[in-house]
């Protein structure tokens, strides 16, 4: 399956699904994969959290979210590049505000945003997937600086955009959980509501992955190993896909076989 890259001026220069894997991997510099042809595979778009200045959480032994983000979001779009067209909001370490990557997100069908916070209350689980919506149904946890909670409005009226599709995102959310509940070496993930200024404004299903904490250094050594980063990517995408399976005539997929 084909895709397509575009630079930040926007121009498109078609490749294979094998490139994107290299990019995936590493190479392709500053790029955005953006969707295919009308008709084709449905579009899915990963948001690796923060970028550039914006490091995210620094983690005890000095990891960084915004490299952690990075690489999983590469390794989910490699993973999907035969099933679906891939756009990721960034490639490598640059910043985008909020609004651009909402803007971004415009291109697909279901957004997957990618997150691994700093501690925040000990009660609170560490590993989540949110669904927006208008009131939290329990604890935050860390989501980052600017995407929680926030008092953020866009300057186009998007902040509504998202209710209508709240029941798909919490499905989608619910198909991410039991993906990664069934991996090698399962993970706990809870999901929650929350009203999330990164969701309000996009306009299909979509949720944020906290994929753990790097501030608890057991989680920030998982989050740098790069098998343990492959496991999560494999999951990830396998629940993508059973989500896209259900809703999308691309072929559910078993998640329990």
């Amino acid at each position: 399956m084909s895709t397509y890259l575009l630079g930040r001026g926007g121009r498109g220069v078609r490749i294979c699904a094998l490139a994107l894997l290299w990019i995936a991997l590493g190479g392709g510099g500053q790029r955005i994969a953006a969707s295919g042809e009308a008709g084709g595979p449905a579009t899915v778009v990963i948001d690796p959290g923060h970028g550039g200045g914006d490091t995210g959480t620094v983690g005890a032994q000095g990891a960084f979210e915004k490299d952690v983000a990075l690489a999983l979001a590469r390794l989910v779009a490699a993973r999907l590049a035969n099933s679906c067209t891939v756009v990721l909001t960034r490639t490598d370490d640059y910043a985008l505000s909020l609004f651009r990557r909402q803007e971004l997100a415009g291109q697909g069908d279901v957004l997957v945003s990618i997150h691994a916070g700093g501690a925040g209350r000990p009660s609170i689980g560490s590993r989540c997937l949110y669904y927006h919506g208008a009131f939290p149904d329990g604890p935050t946890g860390a989501i980052g600086d600017g995407v929680s909670l926030g008092a953020l409005h866009s300057p186009v009226e998007w902040s509504r955009r998202q209710f209508q599709h709240g029941a798909a995102s919490r499905r989608l959310a619910e198909t991410l959980q039991s993906a990664l509940a069934i991996m090698q070496a399962p993970l706990a993930v809870t999901v929650r509501k929350a009203p999330l200024v990164l969701l309000s404004g996009v306009d299909m299903p979509a949720v944020l992955f906290e994929a753990g904490l790097l501030t608890r250094p057991p989680e920030e050594k998982e989050l740098t190993d790069p098998a343990r980063l492959a496991q999560l990517a494999g999951a990830i995408a396998t629940g993508i896909e059973a989500y896209l399976g259900r809703h999308s005539g691309i072929g559910a997929m078993d998640l329990h076989r």
